[in-house]
């Protein structure tokens, strides 16, 4: 008798030399973020099978850690045209920067076939490409174009003045930082005109106010 028809979910043609590995399609579509430990965080989709995550779940890396977000069944026709394990990287947001990258896959193309960790992208700085993924082993600063003026304002009255190297995106004249002790406020932004600084690098001017008196201990008010 001529063999009967093929499973569901199995491929044939070509004389067998086409054929699919059904123990290799997904059945679901998760999506999935990753925050890296310094705030960074990128975004995703997973195909993978239904009894291998769920939402909530979490799994760490030396450079931070991914969680599954949401999941949705697949239909047997999208099941059989996807392979488990194939990532694709939809969002890169910057911490220092407060903006997001854009990406070269644009979210439509694959960036990994293994599973979490295997993504690999290149995310647009503001002035160049850089590799992004691989469980955060890889990832994307935008260059500091800013130095920020700010004031202290002390919950007793005292005040002090600095600068802080920082991002435009980041930051406007008039935002307020505030703390246990007092609020920060932002008073100016001047641009580096190209120069390079590190990010975040603080310094005090030597303004500073007492309640009591001024001038004394520039750089450590709290001695005053």
């Amino acid at each position: 008798m001529p063999p009967g028809p093929a499973a569901p979910g199995r491929a044939s043609g070509l004389g067998g030399a086409d054929q699919a590995d059904v123990d290799n399609l997904a059945d679901s579509l998760f999506t999935w973020s990753f925050t890296a430990h310094g705030g960074d965080m990128m975004f995703g989709t997973l195909l993978g099978k239904g009894a291998a995550w769920a939402v909530g779940d979490t799994l760490a890396t030396a450079h931070g850690v991914y969680q599954i977000l949401t999941r949705a069944a697949l239909g047997q026709d999208q099941a059989q045209a996807a392979a488990a394990g194939t990532v694709h990287t939809t969002r890169y947001y910057d911490a220092a920067a407060r903006t997001d990258f854009a990406l070269e896959s644009g979210g439509a193309g694959p960036t990994g076939y293994a599973g979490l960790g295997s993504e690999l992208d290149r995310a647009w700085t503001g002035s160049a490409w850089v590799l992004v993924g691989q469980g955060g082993a890889l990832q994307a600063d935008r260059i500091p174009d800013v130095v920020l003026g700010w004031t202290f304002l002390a919950r007793n009255g005292d005040t002090y003045t600095g600068h802080l190297i920082g991002h435009s995106t980041a930051w406007d004249v008039g935002d307020q930082l505030v703390m246990p002790r007092g609020s920060y406020t932002i008073t100016s932004e001047t641009s580096l005109g190209g120069q390079i600084f590190a990010d975040a690098t603080v310094w005090t001017t030597g303004d500073i106010s007492t309640t009591a008196h001024r001038g004394c201990c520039p750089a450590i008010p709290a001695r005053c």
